[in-house]
């Protein structure tokens, strides 16, 4: 099935079972759930995925925009993998500073910020998660089944995130200087993502591989499952047009009208030598 949209985070790809299919983001994921799985553990593969991709949100989002879109995405179940079937989209910016991706049909996914800049999802089948905040070390996701999420940041070199649900069940996220991340639950599960310095990403579950993410370049990301089959996303042009290709050979291509937010300059406050004293 043609997923929609690209940006990478895939995450119901599950690519456990032989059933299972790579995809990633709605236009990089495009893997079918495993259906021997819980919604627990369903939540924590996602959570792990999306992590891996990371850097490809940013890639395509920006740092500050591709944070959130990794985490609604998540929150959303994988809201970008289902809101259209085509192979074609254009994404573009809004006016509010967030972004629309849209098919020719006009099926829709929408990412903005309301006037606090909390960011929020929606779709045109429905489908949307709202973002808030406690102006400190907490970040609350609503979503349209009534489920509720809670985020904690708690201090650590490498970074570190405690996500609670709404039925007790518990996620942590811990990072590393190195790039590498832990994510464990409170029922004993853990996954974890190995980075080295050639640009290689794995995510293990257990012991057991089930992606790695080769950063070729800026321009180019290639995401291999458990079975060797592999999905390449890369951007193309002058406008980072982006091209998705899965292991079948079906592609499929984001006219790329968004541009990034541009970071504020760094201030350097220049100081004048004083003279020197007369002896």
């Amino acid at each position: 099935m043609k997923i929609a949209v690209l940006l990478l985070s895939g995450l119901f790809l599950l690519p456990f079972s032989s059933k299972s299919e790579t995809t990633v983001f709605p236009l990089i994921n495009k893997s079918k759930v495993d259906s021997t799985i819980n919604e627990n553990e369903e939540l924590l593969m996602m959570i792990a995925e999306n992590q891996l991709y990371e850097v490809v949100y940013n890639e395509i989002f920006g740092v500050e925009i591709g944070s959130n879109v990794q985490w609604l995405n998540v929150f959303g179940q994988n809201a970008f993998a289902s809101f259209s079937n085509s192979d074609y989209f254009i994404l573009e910016n809004n006016r509010s500073g967030g972004f629309e991706i849209y098919d020719d049909e006009n099926n829709f996914l929408s990412v903005a910020p309301d006037a606090l800049k909390n960011y929020s999802l929606e779709t045109n089948s429905g489908i949307w998660v709202k973002q808030s905040n406690n102006g400190f070390n907490k970040a609350y996701f609503y979503n349209d089944k009534g489920q509720e999420y809670t985020m904690t940041f708690k201090f650590s070199l490498g970074g570190k995130q405690e996500i609670k649900c709404h039925n007790g069940y518990q996620i942590t996220v811990k990072g590393k200087l190195n790039g590498n991340y832990n994510i464990t639950d409170n029922e004993g599960r853990k996954m974890t993502i190995i980075y080295n310095r050639s640009g290689i990403k794995k995510l293990y579950y257990g012991d057991r591989l089930l992606k790695t993410l080769v950063l070729q370049s800026q321009q180019s990301f290639t995401v291999q499952d458990g079975n060797g089959k592999s999905t390449n996303i890369r951007t193309r042009g002058r406008f980072n047009d982006i091209i998705i290709t899965y292991p079948d050979g079906e592609q499929i291509f984001v006219e790329n009208r968004y541009r990034k937010p541009v970071p504020p300059p760094k201030v350097e406050t220049k100081t004048e030598a004083k003279p020197a004293a007369k002896s």
